[in-house]
């Protein structure tokens, strides 16, 4: 059977799928994040080449009609970016391999690679867009340092924030306050410090991990929680206008991805307050990995798009 391969690379996890002509999900593989700026081409090329093993175990590469890998960070680094693509193609099997940010792979599985826009904010944020005829655009993902807002990561180094404020009395105490003393095993609050310093700055990874804190203090009704979330929303909201409003859009169709929508309604409902244009709200169709699998249809056997599409949204009905 003919397989595609999609591959949704992050920050924090990745994830493979492979993909039959019939459009069933034959084999899926997680790993952890391959962003090369982090943790290095080699060892990118290592989780990758482990993942595809796994989908086709004894080498069996005959089959697989193309890749397309998401990569985090993609298009933003000039010659680090093309350096690191040769690496990662060296290493994977002689099959045609397509890259792309891993904004679109999102973009194509929550849409199902139909014009409209999708918002990624899981460790780190970006939206991407696309119109009927093939104009694209992103907005947001830029570096972690002064961007990112709304993602995990961001919320999660705001939650350290609201922390210190509700100790020194900046803030009323609310629920977060014990709740992260509790998580962290901290019983002074000055050991936020060497915690902040020894595992959270050195980590996106672990940073992005305490908006889950930050989700149970909101759940509980804190009102600086409460208001970061709010804040979320309203950033996210606006990267979504500035591609509706870049490609000419109305009422786009928009979806979502990225582990922070695992909230539910507790950023869904600020981020649709927040947008000050008409829009389709739609949960994601597909899944990023799936998404991928379509790009590579998309680039290496066009005519079959239509076709493998409608197969892909029936298996996964």
């Amino acid at each position: 059977m003919e397989i595609w391969i999609g591959i949704d690379g992050g920050g924090t996890k990745t994830q493979f799928a492979a993909i039959g002509e019939d459009g069933r999900q034959y084999g899926v593989y997680r790993t952890g994040g391959v962003y090369y700026h982090q943790i290095g081409v080699d060892e990118v090329c290592r989780r990758l080449t482990r993942g595809i093993d796994a989908l086709c175990p004894q080498g069996e590469y005959a089959g697989i009609q193309g890749i397309c890998f998401g990569m985090p960070g993609y298009g933003e680094s000039g010659e680090a970016d093309s350096q690191a693509v040769e690496a990662v193609r060296a290493a994977l099997p002689p099959v045609p391999l397509h890259v792309v940010n891993d904004v679109e792979v999102g973009w194509a599985g929550a849409l199902a690679i139909a014009p409209g826009i999708n918002i990624v904010a899981g460790t780190g944020s970006i939206a991407y867009g696309r119109d009927g005829a093939g104009r694209s655009m992103r907005c947001g993902g830029w570096a972690s340092f002064f961007s990112d807002e709304g993602s995990c990561y961001w919320l999660g180094r705001r939650t350290l924030e609201l922390f210190a404020k509700q100790s020194d009395g900046r803030c009323p105490v609310g629920p977060l306050y014990g709740l992260l003393k509790e998580r962290l095993g901290i019983r002074e609050d000055w050991e936020v410090n060497v915690q902040a310093r020894e595992i959270f700055a050195p980590s996106r990874e672990r940073t992005a991990a305490l908006q889950e804190i930050l989700f149970l203090a909101a759940e509980a009704g804190d009102p600086g929680a409460l208001a970061l979330y709010e804040e979320a929303g309203r950033e996210l909201a606006h990267m979504v206008c500035a591609v509706a409003e870049g490609l000419s859009l109305r009422e786009p169709a928009v979806s979502y991805s990225g582990g922070l929508f695992a909230t539910g309604e507790r950023i869904l409902e600020p981020l649709c307050r927040e947008l000050r244009i008409p829009v389709k709200l739609c949960p994601p169709a597909l899944s990023p990995a799936q998404g991928a699998a379509l790009l590579a249809v998309e680039r290496f056997r066009p005519q079959a798009l239509g076709r493998m599409r409608k197969n892909m949204l029936e298996a996964s009905a």
